[in-house]
């Protein structure tokens, strides 16, 4: 009897929006999420400056990936200091707070 490997634990999404509770959505190793403003989206964000396709955001090893989808209208991410920079190639991330319109985005690693 072969054992399976145990699974990574996921990562977590918390969707912070000025109007409506705090969300929160587990994401598994390698599992894609579209942000837009699309009903299809995972997190649908409506708002004047979000597009249909805004952005991807993929768990992978211990942190994310993140891809703006139009360079018009990225995703951005807050530094440090509260500073809003506009993601503008893929990156990679441990954890970060992202921006959509004005929904905050806070990706988690997975708990140790």
């Amino acid at each position: 009897m072969s054992e399976q490997p145990p699974s990574a634990p996921a990562g977590t999404i918390v969707v912070v929006e000025r109007s409506g509770p705090e969300r929160s959505l587990a994401v598994s190793l390698g599992q894609r999420v579209l942000v837009g403003s699309d009903p299809s989206a995972t997190i649908q964000v409506v708002h004047p400056r979000v597009v249909q396709q805004q952005a991807t955001i993929e768990r992978t090893g211990p942190g994310w990936l993140v891809n703006s989808l139009d360079p018009a209208n990225p995703i951005w991410m807050l530094d440090e200091t509260g500073r809003a920079i506009p993601v503008m190639e893929e990156i990679g991330f441990r954890s970060v707070t992202l921006l959509s319109g004005e929904t905050q985005l806070l990706l988690q690693p997975p708990a140790p």
